[in-house]
C-alpha cells in the first residue's frame, strides 16, 4: 500500500485504521520513535568512532568517521528539504480555498451549518497533499518538524471539509508531547472541536471544548472557542447555557469578523426563541441581519 493511501480514510475506527497504516496516535508515535532512534544512533556511532578510532587498524577509523559524517550530512540535507517543503505547504494552505459549501436557508456559513448525512469519498490527492506526503515520508526528521507537518495536514483536511480526518490527525498530534511546538495546541483543539461538531460527534466536541477551557488562548482563539461552545450548546439543546451571560457574549460577538459575528448573533437568537424570550430573540435576529445573516434560525440537526 502506498504511503498516500495510508493517509486516507482516517475516519475508519480503531483496529481497521491501524491495520491499514492510517494516521493515528500509534502510527505517529512509531514515526517519532524511529526518528529519535536514528538520530541517537548516528550520535552514538560518531562518538564511538571519535573515542575508539585510534585503536582501529590504520585508515579504518578515518574511513568510518568520514562515512558517518557523510551520512550525517545527508540526513541534515533531507531535514533542510523537509523544512523548505513545510514553508511551501504553509503558503499553499494559506491560499487554498476552503470547502465550497453553500449557506443554508438561514444564511449561516459552513462553520455553523449541519454536516452532510453521508460523507463523500475523498477526492484524488492534490499537489499540496502530495507535497505533504513527500515531506512526512522523509526520515529521520526533528520531532518539532514532523509535528508541524502533521499540523499542516490537519489544517488542510479541515479546510477541505474532511472533518473526520482532521479530527483524527489532531487527536494523534495531541497525544504526543508538544515540546517546542506547544503553541499549536490551542489551534489543534479548535480544529478538533469544530470538526467533531461538524461530524455530529457531540461527546467528542465536549471533550475538546473541555480541553480548550484549560488551555491558554489568544483573543481570536478565545472568540472561536466561544462560538464553538455556543454551537455545541444549541446542538445539545442547552439553550439556557447558550444565553448565560448574554450581554458578555454579544459584546464578544461584536469583536468577531462580520460573518462569524452574524452567525453568533443568529445562534443566540435561536436560543432566545427556544427559551421563549421573544423580544430578545427579535433584537438578536435584527442584529444578525445587519451583520449579514439572512435569518436567525440555526439548523440543529447536527
Amino acid at each position: 500500500m502506498s504511503r498516500w493511501r495510508k493517509l486516507e480514510w482516517l475516519s475508519v475506527p480503531g483496529r481497521a485504521r491501524r491495520a491499514n497504516g492510517m494516521v493515528d496516535a500509534a502510527r505517529l508515535q512509531r514515526e517519532l520513535l524511529r526518528d529519535a532512534t536514528c538520530w541517537l544512533g548516528l550520535v552514538v556511532l560518531l562518538a564511538a568512532v571519535l573515542f575508539f578510532g585510534g585503536s582501529m587498524p590504520d585508515g579504518w577509523g578515518n574511513a568510518i568517521f568520514l562515512a558517518l559524517l557523510g551520512a550525517w550530512l545527508l540526513v541534515n540535507l533531507g531535514t533542510a528539504r523537509a523544512a523548505r517543503q513545510l514553508a511551501a505547504i504553509s503558503a499553499g494552505i494559506g491560499v487554498a480555498p476552503p470547502v465550497d459549501e453553500p449557506a443554508g436557508e438561514d444564511g449561516l456559513t459552513q462553520t455553523f451549518a449541519s454536516p452532510p448525512a453521508v460523507p463523500a469519498p475523498p477526492p484524488p490527492p492534490t499537489a499540496l497533499e502530495r507535497e505533504i506526503d513527500a515531506a512526512v515520508s522523509r526520515w529521520p526528521l526533528p520531532w518539532a518538524l514532523r509535528i508541524m507537518l502533521y499540523h499542516r495536514l490537519a489544517v488542510l483536511r479541515h479546510r477541505q471539509g474532511r472533518f473526520a480526518e482532521a479530527s483524527a490527525v489532531c487527536q494523534a498530534i495531541l497525544s504526543q508531547p508538544m515540546g517546542k511546538v506547544g503553541h499549536l495546541r490551542g489551534e489543534l483543539l479548535l480544529i478538533m472541536a469544530e470538526s467533531r461538531l461538524r461530524s455530529g460527534d457531540a461527546w467528542g466536541a465536549y471533550s475538546a471544548l473541555g480541553e480548550l477551557s484549560r488551555t491558554r488562548l489568544g483573543l481570536m482563539q478565545h472568540l472561536q472557542r466561544l462560538a464553538l461552545q455556543t454551537r455545541y450548546e444549541l446542538m445539545t439543546g442547552r439553550f439556557d447555557a447558550a444565553l448565560h451571560r448574554l450581554e458578555e457574549r454579544v459584546t464578544l460577538a461584536e469583536l468577531m469578523p462580520s460573518e462569524q459575528g452574524a452567525a453568533m448573533h443568529a445562534m443566540l437568537a435561536t436560543a432566545a426563541g427556544r427559551m421563549g424570550w421573544k423580544p430578545v430573540a427579535e433584537w438578536l435576529s435584527r442584529r444578525a441581519e445587519l451583520l449579514g445573516a439572512k435569518g436567525a434560525a440555526v439548523d440543529l440537526r447536527a
